[in-house]
């Protein structure tokens, strides 16, 4: 065989390994982008699945909030009848000539600060990236 068909073959050769070297990288280069696409799909799970349950608890919240709210008036009506009450049972203690016993005060202002401890909130939605 002459030098030349030789060196041919050799460049035959060589040019089939590279073209085999670029099939390589390319399947690794494919396999990589197939890896990448599964872990963002996997992400996409993640967040659809954080935002169904963040809207489950707006949707609770908001319940609660209105639940509330209206627990609150009603709180805030009884606290009305307590002073009503509370004065009359001052005036009639008065006409008597006597005070009433400080338990009457306490019981006003215990009822008060429990108006203050229901849970409320000024926020319209607990999760602000909706």
């Amino acid at each position: 065989m002459s030098t030349y068909k030789k060196v041919l073959k050799q460049l035959n050769k060589s040019e089939q390994l590279v073209k085999k070297t670029e099939l390589s990288i390319n399947k690794v280069e494919l396999a990589l982008i197939d890896d990448i696409r599964k872990q963002a799909n996997e992400i996409e799970k993640i967040r659809v699945s954080a935002v169904k349950d963040a809207d489950k608890v707006e949707s609770d919240f908001k319940k609660v909030k209105a639940a509330n709210s209206k627990r609150i008036e009603k709180a805030r009506a009884i606290q009305k009848e307590i002073i009503r009450s509370l004065l009359k049972a001052d005036k009639a203690a008065k006409d008597l000539g006597l005070s009433l016993p400080k338990a009457f005060d306490e019981l006003e202002q215990e009822s008060r600060n429990n108006i203050g401890k229901i849970p409320t909130s000024n926020n319209s939605k607990v999760f602000s990236s909706f």
